[in-house]
């Protein structure tokens, strides 16, 4: 393509910024020798003044893809050198830019260019994200009629004689346009209520990209997908143009931009949503928001009802990898973001935090249907809890963001909203409420089980048909993080090795240097056996028991304790905490040390009995259980009784030992085995204990 009759080496060095097709408008019909293509007729009809109607698509808009030779200037070096002559003028960014706008001006039937002099009007242009306006706003203004054109900053927003500047703008003639990614909140109210027209500039298409590329290079682009322009926004799609590029390597750095924003990709690690394992009730729920934005897609329900969540739990559970794998699932983008990087967008004061903040939610729109996930959502903070002078500043912040995900929500787009947090009490009602995030899931730690699961899914090929159960039980409360770390260092030692990884490889890294003797590995099997067999025999509910060291604790039971209990149950549960220490005097060496944080336990409750409860023959409510050492400090006639009910409950622990020493003997060494025990291994263990003792009598 050849602009105007000037060779490019003859443009001038800054010209006039008319653009690609302003150029061809102002020519007659331009062909180079054999070219095919016809550029827009410059005449303008007298009753349609805004009519592109003489113009037409170019040719690759128009069907399957020709011959790329055919479809070029007459031949590759003229084609290059068409190229050449757009790079000469243009910076990629301004070639996308007026090529969108051209392409929503043609289907709009106006073209302010041909709007004839003396005319004005208040015009409003949404574009797809902030990075969209100052481009468009420097084309708009190069046009003849010098247009004065308003952008989204800020600033102007807030500026109190900006009805006073375009009041004298129209009356001096010029056409005033207002440009924003969201101009409901970046543009001044007089300027949207003063509007005679509004338009919409939409994300590059395939088509536009492609028109783009030939432009660039002067070579037909092979075809492009809509996937393959998936979250990409100005600035990523104006990086794939390079100057000498050939149309095949621009088409192919998109693909490449495309990628590193979705999870879609063959390179992408994220496993996949329904072989996720340990996540529960929200994985259940993703599936189903899956398949909610298939039927989307098919016209069946409208994107409002696709629902939001917010994923909550401990550091490492996942909750980032299960909003990628639902991105991934439904075939999404994913704009992913935190309040931190909303800073570090920055120099971190209020208006840039606030400018970072839209820009995300104004990329999640311009590439809807799409995934926008916020972690770390405890970092906005709670609004009922924020100081006065933190309030100052933070509320604009909250607010600004309430409000675009009102937008969001609201948009018939399909933005699907997911955020994640350690700390779910930390955030801001009004943004868990119904509307805004819709459901909140619990991720926890998964169980031996969900964790087994967890190494298969990563362990991928390796260790094929070994069962993993056995080793998940040795790490109770370990993660996906933890399991994503051992496997990668358990590859590594068998690199280094020169063979396949093992089993060995896995358990050796997965399994805690363990620095106690036999002797004090049978103690503390022995100790946590007691709590367990003594609280099954009271009714108590123990999910699981380990031996595995974690801090001070060399092992622990877990109970499930009731949270309201009367006065038996609550003496059943100190007896249960007590059984430890009961063993360690039954089946051990005495009473030692290791009990510390049982007779803590049983203090508080014993003291909470009487000072707080009503349980103990007192209604006067004297403090909670934490409380317990104050209270018992200033009270010495309390402090004797709860020393002579923490004296009964032991010896009615002491008894319970005795009379289960056999189950505690065999769960013990099942513990000293296999680290840890979950319900039904400890069900199991116990019932075979009691069976083997009643075949002996018999």
């Amino acid at each position: 393509m050849i602009l105007d009759d000037t060779q490019p080496n003859s443009e001038p060095a800054n010209p006039p910024r008319g653009g690609v097709l302003a150029r061809l408008a102002q020519s007659q019909r331009v062909r180079a020798a054999g070219d095919q293509q016809t550029a827009a007729d410059a005449r303008a009809d007298d009753d349609t003044v805004w009519s592109l109607g003489t113009d037409h698509p170019e040719a690759e808009d128009e069907g399957p893809d020709q011959n790329e030779s055919s479809r070029s200037s007459g031949s590759p070096a003229s084609g290059a050198a068409a190229g050449r002559a757009v790079q000469s003028i243009y910076n990629p960014i301004d070639l996308i830019v007026e090529l969108a706008y051209e392409e929503q001006a043609r289907a709009a039937r106006l073209d302010l260019r041909k709007m004839p002099s003396g005319k004005t009007l208040v015009m409003v242009v949404r574009v797809p994200t902030e990075a969209w306006e100052y481009p468009l706003s420097k084309l708009m203004e190069s046009f003849d009629q010098h247009p004065a054109v308003h952008t989204g900053k800020g600033e102007i927003k807030a500026r109190e004689n900006a009805g006073k500047d375009i009041i004298q703008d129209l009356q001096a003639g010029r056409t005033v346009i207002g440009i924003a990614a969201n101009p409901d909140q970046r543009l001044p109210a007089l300027l949207r209520g003063a509007a005679d027209l509004q338009m919409t500039i939409k994300s590059p298409t395939p088509a536009l990209m492609r028109k783009v590329i030939r432009r660039w290079t002067g070579r037909s682009a092979p075809p492009i997908s809509g996937a393959e322009l998936a979250g990409l926004d100005l600035q990523e799609l104006g990086l794939t143009l390079r100057l000498g590029s050939s149309a095949r390597a621009c088409a192919e750095r998109l693909k490449r931009a495309s990628a590193a924003t979705t999870v879609t990709s063959s390179t992408d690690d994220t496993p996949p949503l329904a072989e996720l394992t340990g996540y529960g009730e929200a994985r259940d729920w993703a599936l189903d928001l899956v398949e909610d934005v298939r039927r989307m897609r098919a016209g069946l329900i409208p994107p409002g009802q696709l629902e939001s969540a917010i994923f909550h739990g401990p550091p490492g559970t996942g909750k980032t990898t299960l909003a990628r794998a639902v991105a991934m699932a439904a075939g999404l983008p994913i704009v992913q973001t935190s309040i931190a990087d909303w800073f570090k967008a920055g120099p971190g004061y209020l208006d840039s935090v606030i400018k970072a903040a839209s820009a995300v939610f104004d990329r999640a729109l311009a590439c809807a249907p799409s995934v926008l996930f916020i972690d770390e959502l405890d970092a906005l903070p709670d609004r009922a809890k924020i100081s006065a002078r933190g309030a100052d500043w933070w509320l604009p912040v909250i607010t600004s963001v309430l409000l675009r995900i009102d937008q969001v929500r609201a948009d018939k787009s399909g933005v699907v909203l997911l955020g994640a947090t350690n700390h779910v009490d930390r955030v801001d009602a009004a943004i868990r409420r119904p509307g805004r995030f819709d459901r909140s899931f619990l991720i926890p730690p998964p169980d031996a089980e969900g964790f087994a699961g967890i190494l298969r899914l990563h362990l991928g090929v390796d260790l094929l048909g070994i069962d993993l159960l056995p080793l998940a039980r040795q790490v109770p409360g370990s993660t996906g993080a933890d399991a994503v770390q051992w496997i990668r260092q358990a590859r590594r030692k068998a690199l280094n090795a020169a063979r396949p990884i093992v089993l060995e490889d896995l358990r050796s890294v997965m399994a805690a240097e363990e620095d106690r003797s036999r002797q004090e590995l049978r103690t503390v099997a022995l100790h946590e056996a007691g709590h367990t067999v003594v609280a099954r025999s009271l009714g108590i509910e123990v999910r699981s028991v380990t031996i595995q060291a974690e801090g001070n604790a060399g092992g622990w039971a877990e109970f499930v304790i009731d949270r309201t209990p009367n006065r038996d149950q609550l003496d059943n549960q100190i007896v249960a905490v007590l059984a430890g220490r009961a063993t360690d005097i039954v089946l051990g060496d005495g009473p030692n040390t290791g009990a510390v944080s049982d007779l803590e336990k049983a203090t508080e409750w014993v003291t909470a009995a009487h000072a707080a409860f009503g349980l103990r023959g007192h209604l006067t409510h004297r403090g909670g259980a934490t409380d317990a050492m104050r209270i018992l400090a200033a009270d010495r006639t309390l402090a004797a009784a709860v020393e002579a009910d923490l004296n009964r409950l032991q010896d009615k622990a002491v008894m319970l030992v005795q009379r289960h020493k056999r189950e505690i003997i065999e769960l013990a060494a099942a513990l000293a085995e296999r680290r840890m025990l979950d319900a039904n291994e400890i069900d199991a263990v116990m019932r075979s204990a009691v069976s083997g003792a009643q075949d002996r009598k018999l």
